[in-house]
């Protein structure tokens, strides 16, 4: 996460929902509202980090997976950042959402629905050694019946 609060992108075609999608986030996160994907997709060109990328999936103009997929080439590191919202996408959209393994959101959002997305965005995967670490701490038991050497 850095120093700081994250950043948060939020991408609807409604400015009442973003608005008060980015008030939900409250002191969490310092939230910056878009009305269009080529509104966000502006925000990065510009240079701007966001921790979390939250997108509606139905908008005019180029939907929430049409984001993602711009971001996904243009700024790969920020794809594994976007999560989606819907208040009622179709059958297709939610299944290429599904695929996607990205999380997905069901509207009105609620704040502890955001602390937790924010939270789950933020938090960095184990990789590698510290995966390693971690699925194979000695316990105590175990370390007291190996022998001193080998």
């Amino acid at each position: 996460m850095g120093i700081g609060r994250p950043r948060v992108l939020i991408v609807d075609d409604d400015p009442a929902v973003a608005r008060a999608i980015a008030i939900g986030f409250g002191a969490d996160a310092i939230a910056v509202t878009v009305n269009s994907g080529r509104e966000a997709l502006l925000q990065l060109a510009d240079g701007h980090h966001f921790d979390l990328i939250l997108t509606d999936i139905s908008m005019p103009g180029m939907t929430g997976i049409e984001l993602f997929e711009h971001v996904r080439i243009g700024h790969p590191p920020m794809a594994g950042s976007v999560a989606f919202m819907t208040g009622g996408a179709g059958g297709d959209a939610m299944e290429r959402v599904e695929s996607l393994g990205l999380p997905l959101l069901m509207k009105p959002v609620d704040r502890t629905a955001l602390r937790q997305l924010l939270e789950s965005r933020l938090r960095p995967p184990l990789v590698g050694q510290a995966r390693e670490q971690a699925n194979h701490r000695e316990d105590p038991i175990r370390q007291s019946q190996v022998p001193e050497r080998c």
